[in-house]
Order: structure tokens, then C-alpha cells, then sequence
């Protein structure tokens, strides 16, 4: 696996622990604040950034993503890279740099 593939499967384990945690003690709309979403976001490669942004501006009506539904956009990205079509983008992608 290469290390950017190992970042985004570590970044989905501790997302998705942590929104159990966080539900567990009650603390589950914290997770929606501005501040949290943002910090989460940085730590996208830019072009699931660019990936988010469009999702978000075609599925909402004004509400502010949740952090469920960027966890759940970081799982599937993830899952993507594993099909047999991620596999040629990312090495298409590393070929190019």
C-alpha cells in the first residue's frame, strides 16, 4: 500500500472512532462545529478536497456538510482506491509525478 493510500486508511479509522466516542459521551454535534470540519478537511489530499467541494455544492440546499457525511466521503474515497479502476488512477497519478 502506498503512504498516501496508509494516511487515508489511518485518517478513516480515527474518524470513524472518533465519531464513536464523541456519540457515546454525548458529545456527537460537536463533531459539526465549523472549526472541526475544517481541520478535518485540511488534512485531504487536495483533490479530494476539489471531490468534496463539488459533492457538497450539488447535494445541499445551504446546510453546512456534516462530519458524517465527510467521513462517509473519506470511506468511499478509500474504498475506491482498492477497486480495480482506483488501482489504474493512482498508478497513472504516481507516473505522472
Amino acid at each position: 500500500m502506498k503512504p498516501d493510500q496508509e494516511s487515508l486508511h489511518k485518517l478513516v479509522a480515527d474518524l470513524t472512532n472518533c465519531q464513536i466516542v464523541m456519540k457515546a459521551w454525548g458529545f456527537g454535534l460537536l463533531l459539526d462545529s465549523p472549526q472541526t470540519l475544517v481541520s478535518v478537511f485540511k488534512r485531504l489530499p487536495f483533490h479530494l478536497q476539489k471531490l468534496f467541494c463539488n459533492k457538497v455544492e450539488i447535494n445541499t440546499d445551504g446546510h453546512l456538510a456534516t462530519f458524517e457525511e465527510l467521513t462517509c466521503f473519506v470511506k468511499q474515497a478509500v474504498q475506491c482506491n482498492n477497486t480495480f479502476f482506483g488501482k489504474i488512477v493512482a498508478n497513472s497519478m504516481d507516473a505522472r509525478t
